[in-house]
């Protein structure tokens, strides 16, 4: 991860932990915030989000796979 992305990454993360304790809604930017460095389309991000879920999914499914050939 390059240095820029790394951190806005940071940025957001402590963004979004003291976003928990606005409790009343006063912070000035909350609702002009979103999370997309790249800048790119909506279609993109979901394109994104389903395919790192769907990398999640084969990762755990491969994972169980082994641990069932170790108990055999």
């Amino acid at each position: 991860m390059d240095k820029g992305k790394r951190e806005s990454s940071k940025q957001a993360y402590w963004k979004g932990f003291f976003s928990v304790f606005d409790l009343w809604g006063t912070s000035n930017n909350h609702n002009h915030y979103e999370y997309n460095p790249d800048n790119l389309s909506p279609e993109e991000l979901d394109y994104q989000a389903v395919k790192e879920d769907w990398e999640m999914v084969g990762q755990d499914l491969q994972y169980a796979m082994n641990q069932y050939d170790e108990k055999k």
